[in-house]
């Protein structure tokens, strides 16, 4: 399978890529562990990607699509799939993806209001030595050595919050558009916690969605399977919603 997963800040992201790599053995490709290593690197493109990201802002299309395509390039990709972490964020960076001739079976959306994001990042800890990431509200890092060496990233404030919610929001439409012929919805926030009882459907003409409001039914078919989910249900009831999902796109595609 070749999968995106997409979201604001804080979204939660991290997780459901561990539940995807665990469950469909694809190799996980997150753009921001490569930015990382190359800060860490200090190589020239290092020093670049540190300036824009404790600035709050994204990296340039150019510094990021070299490397993601390389890494797609790789035979374990051709192998196993891929789940793309973070890329692609613009529309130059989904035209490049397709240029480069990389298919994406899915897209994959996290939905979460820029009020909830706010106290998920401020809140939001590292560990330097595991990479672990930690909230010292939902949940903090165990109490000692752990927890003393624990740390608060540079754009982790509400300023440089803002300033990435801009940046996202302004490019998400176009990102949207590019990959409304896979469009599928997921909305699992609604007043009753119904989020298990998910159906496929058609009532959208544009894209399909999945809705706990409707008891129309249609299967999905390869090609259609772009996904929006609220990430305010808990982390295990989006992870229903995401499994249902990659299984249906697994038995069309047999």
């Amino acid at each position: 399978m070749r999968i995106v997963i997409a979201g604001p800040p804080a979204s939660g992201k991290g997780t459901q890529c561990e539940n995807i790599v665990i469950e469909y053995d694809v190799v996980h490709l997150s753009t921001g562990d490569m930015l990382r290593e190359a800060v860490a690197s200090g190589s020239e493109v290092g020093v670049k990607a540190k300036e824009l990201m404790e600035s709050g802002q994204l990296v340039d299309d150019e510094v990021i699509i070299g490397v993601v395509e390389e890494r797609l390039a790789s035979p374990e990709i051709e192998d196993r799939g891929f789940l793309l972490d973070g890329f692609p964020r613009t529309p130059a960076q989904a035209e490049a993806l397709d240029d480069a001739g990389v298919e994406v079976d899915t897209f994959i959306l996290l939905n979460v209001p820029d009020e909830v994001l706010i106290d998920r990042v401020t809140g939001r800890r590292l560990d330097p030595v595991t990479g672990e990431i930690y909230h010292m509200t939902t949940k903090p890092p165990p109490a000692g050595e752990i927890a003393d060496r624990v740390t608060q990233r540079a754009d982790d404030t509400p300023e440089k919050l803002g300033d990435r919610l801009k940046s996202y929001h302004a490019n998400l439409g176009s990102i949207k558009d590019f990959y409304s012929d896979r469009l599928v919805e997921i909305d699992g926030w609604v007043a009753e916690p119904a989020t298990s009882a998910l159906r496929a459907c058609a009532c959208v003409p544009q894209h399909r969605q999945y809705c706990c409001l409707c008891e129309c039914t249609k299967r999905l078919t390869t090609g259609d399977l772009a996904l929006r989910v609220d990430r305010n249900q808990a982390p295990d009831d989006v992870w229903v919603d995401i499994r249902r999902v990659l299984n249906d796109l697994k038995d069309a595609a047999r």
